[in-house]
């Protein structure tokens, strides 16, 4: 007669022996985590023609992740930003393997469709960076992007919205990413505003009264007309 109770007890035994050895094997395998990629303006609430800033590129990383290359975009909702210079931070500084597009010009020549051709989104306007050291990176600043507001800038208000597009991103960190990519995504986006000089707006506002007012008159003295 089989003792069905010791053949219970130990299928148990052996089911918690197993469950025992997965909980060790899942608990050496590093935790791996993902970057995020932030932005930060010193732009005023509103930008005039000929107003200068700045835009920072920050790197996080929840679990104290480094990276040794990094690929992103700074991608813009409306075209007509001038693109003054860039200045990468930490150990990116000075690295010789800097492959961002397109390159600062004197003069600086405004951001459109054309400044960068990503193949993977054709038609953006956007800028490209791209950088590779030998010495790993961890988190901060990682760029500082030099814009400015033309002198003849002629659009109405708007609001221009900036957002960087995580594209990739590697670590030597290969017991934790044994392919070398780390996961990235974006934080919120930027909104800037840019307004035509108070001068401008009050001539435009003031010519589209004395404009009303005309047609008004006109209006009035066309109907004192005698039949």
């Amino acid at each position: 007669m089989t003792d069905f109770s010791w053949s219970n007890t130990m299928i148990f035994r052996r089911f918690s022996l197993l469950t025992a050895v997965l909980y060790v094997l899942l608990a050496a395998v590093p935790s791996q985590g993902e970057y995020i990629l932030t932005l930060e303006s010193n732009a005023p609430a509103q930008l005039f023609p000929g107003g200068e800033f700045t835009v920072d590129v920050f790197l996080a990383s929840p679990v104290g992740d480094v990276c040794d290359s990094v690929v992103f975009n700074l991608e813009f909702s409306a075209p007509g930003l001038l693109y003054k210079d860039y200045a990468w931070g930490g150990v990116f500084a000075g690295s010789p393997w800097d492959n961002s597009k397109p390159q600062p010009s004197v003069p600086p020549v405004a951001i459109t469709a054309g400044s960068y051709n990503d193949p993977m989104s054709p038609g953006a306007i956007d800028l490209h960076f791209e950088n590779f050291t030998m010495e790993p990176f961890g988190q901060g600043k990682l760029l500082s992007v030099f814009l400015s507001v033309p002198t003849d800038w002629q659009a109405p208000a708007q609001e221009i919205t900036v957002r960087v597009v995580p594209d990739t991103i590697t670590t030597p960190d290969l017991v934790s990413y044994p392919d070398g990519y780390v996961p990235a995504r974006a934080g919120p986006p930027l909104v800037l505003n840019v307004v035509p000089e108070p001068s401008s707006l009050f001539l435009a506002v003031s010519g589209g009264v004395m404009a009303a007012g005309w047609i008004l008159r006109r209006g009035c003295r066309c109907r004192r007309r005698p039949a």
